[in-house]
């Protein structure tokens, strides 16, 4: 009884110690060696006390790296309603906001707003590794001229390659190499409208969606999504049939905000409408490698049978 008291008071002072924010979400724990050198408690103590608190769902093991805190999930606010106010076209006015959102960007939040991993899980001997094998390309002058207008053909093969499976088999012709997902839907907005015309996009969105649309002194026509299942076909056609809209911009898989991904159906219903419109869809799949389950989510491009998905 003695060692099944002194793991689980050891268990319950470093559950404390997870809630009250001395280990924070994500924060390695000290290993069974460093645990056992400050407590005095034995290795399989301390391994059981570990284990207690992943039963609890207190901490996580990863393989080959050790103990982490999970983040405490309490009071979470309710899930969003679905809004069924009248939905207008209108000028954006957002890059104040940004600007003011940036300013109070601490060090010590994390940023869900942005698509930026942690330094933690990156393979940084990988990438050096790789950057110096680039950079010696420029020492010998192989690198200093201008690059094909589309991209490097290599790469493009490489896309072109990752993506068989799960969209149409796509050319080295259809790839274009851009400086970021933000270029492309740059690119892609500027080829399918002009300034003026209206923009359809999922409320709530992404905020660099809509300073993009600003800037490009466009219109945007924000449509109410359900926070769990995503973007209603039928209430889109009917949007169409009331206004002009030149392009939808999308983000269907792990949506930013809200992190839904639509179900396979609700994806080719969605295209069959937009295609019999003619409205080309601009489909942001950034987040569509980041799932847990067997098999990757579908995207929006899978079901485009008339090359009106413009897939970045």
């Amino acid at each position: 009884m003695g060692r099944h008291y002194q793991y689980i008071e050891l268990a319950n002072k470093m559950e404390q110690d997870i809630v009250s924010g001395r280990y924070r979400a994500g924060e390695k724990l000290p290993s069974l060696r460093k645990l056992h050198a400050a407590t005095g408690r034995s290795i399989s103590t301390i391994n059981q006390a570990y284990m207690e608190l992943e039963h609890r769902g207190m901490i996580e093991v990863r393989e080959k790296s050790g103990f982490y805190a999970r983040p405490q999930l309490r009071g979470l606010v309710q899930t969003p309603t679905l809004g069924n106010s009248p939905v207008k076209p209108h000028k954006v006015a957002i890059n104040t906001l940004a600007d003011m959102i940036q300013l109070a960007i601490s060090r010590d939040m994390l940023p869900f707003g942005a698509a930026v991993p942690s330094p933690t899980l990156l393979p940084h001997k990988q990438l050096a590794s790789c950057m110096r094998t680039i950079t010696s390309l420029y020492q010998k002058g192989l690198k200093l001229g201008y690059g094909h207008p589309t991209g490097e053909p290599e790469l493009q093969r490489q896309i072109a390659r990752r993506t068989l499976g799960f969209v149409t088999p796509q050319t080295n012709e259809e790839i274009i190499i851009t400086n970021g997902c933000m270029q492309a839907i740059d690119l892609c907005l500027r080829t399918v409208a002009r300034p003026g015309d209206i923009i359809l996009v999922e409320s709530p969105t992404f905020l660099c969606y809509l300073q993009l649309i600003e800037d490009l002194n466009m219109r945007v026509l924000e449509v109410p999504v359900d926070s769990r299942l995503g973007i209603d076909p039928e209430r889109i056609g009917k949007i169409l049939e009331e206004h002009d809209v030149r392009a939808a911009l999308f983000n269907p898989n792990f949506h930013n905000p809200l992190g839904y991904a639509m179900d396979n159906d609700t994806k080719k219903r969605l295209v069959q409408i937009m295609n019999d419109r003619g409205v080309p869809i601009i489909e942001d799949d950034i987040y569509g490698d980041l799932y847990f389950g067997d098999v990757r989510p579908t995207p929006l491009k899978a079901y485009d049978q008339r090359g009106m998905v413009l897939y970045c």
